[in-house]
């Protein structure tokens, strides 16, 4: 980062931190983060930092040059169970320096690590402190990427998300409601353990819903979801989508009535997008 100013340097400089935001698809403060960490150069003009042509197109080269980061999803893991969300931001920032959005850390190291947790829960390697240790490190981890995955645009509507009763899970609905910020929808996440009543209410007071999205991580809650669907087919049009672990594919997801499921964020991304195109 240099110090020069001047009508001649001023000149040259033409683009703002959040136009510089735009064109590489990641948040404003993504861009003033690598600006501070010195990975961009950029200079401050009457208080305001610019980042010239040249020095973005210098900054995109050696993104693209890069190796690919090594994705360890056991040392991932082993922080969150420690509990050790620092470090996990941390292998989290590379991620993030190297392909630009949160999608790689979800689906290459929070996703997998949070499943092999459940996982060895279940079995009994686990203790309940350990996995509650990792779930509020994640949940610290899911909410600082929010901050680093908003999109400005216009706006496609809201989509109304959470865990259907009987499932105690909210970080998948988490997950996805960032997903579907990054889209540019607007989010209502009800969280965990969410009644039939509660999703009727919240989906009568959204504004330009779009769709619903129901999240099933347990068997527990497979029971639940035939009344929640009834319920919201009787009071909105719009399409529902239900995924999670205790789904066993696809047909399982729309043999309960729902309109789409997805396994992957990739695919949730996708089924999104065909929700309102454009």
């Amino acid at each position: 980062m240099g110090g020069t100013r001047g009508a001649d340097y001023a000149r040259r400089v033409d683009l703002s931190l959040r136009t510089v935001a735009e064109r590489l698809g990641v948040h404003y403060m993504t861009v003033y983060r690598y600006v501070r960490t010195g990975r961009l150069d950029a200079t401050q003009v009457d208080g305001k930092w610019l980042v010239s042509t040249e020095a973005l197109e210098s900054f995109q080269a050696g993104r693209r040059d890069l190796p690919p980061a090594e994705i360890d999803v056991d040392a991932f893991e082993r922080l969150l169970l420690n509990g050790d969300a620092v470090g996990a931001w941390t292998l989290i920032e590379t991620r993030l320096y190297r392909d630009g959005t949160p999608f790689s850390a979800y689906e290459d190291l929070i996703v997998p690590s949070m499943q092999s947790v459940g996982r060895r829960w279940a079995a009994g390697e686990l203790t309940i402190a350990q996995e509650h240790r990792a779930t509020v490190a994640t949940s610290a981890l899911v909410g600082r990427l929010a901050t680093t995955n908003l999109v400005r645009g216009r706006r496609r509507g809201t989509l109304l998300l959470g865990a259907v009763a009987g499932d105690n899970h909210s970080l998948p609905t988490a997950i996805v409601a960032d997903v579907a910020r990054n889209k540019r929808f607007d989010t209502i996440d009800l969280g965990a353990n969410v009644p039939a009543a509660s999703f009727v209410e919240a989906a009568g007071v959204a504004d330009r819903l779009v769709g619903v999205a129901l999240s099933c991580s347990i068997t527990e809650g497979l029971e639940s979801i035939p009344e929640i669907v009834k319920a919201l087919r009787e009071v909105t049009d719009a399409p529902l989508l239900l995924g999670g672990a205790a789904l066993d594919d696809v047909e399982h997801a729309l043999s309960f009535g729902a309109d789409a499921s997805a396994a992957t964020l990739t695919e949730t991304g996708v089924v999104l997008e065909e929700l309102v195109p454009g």
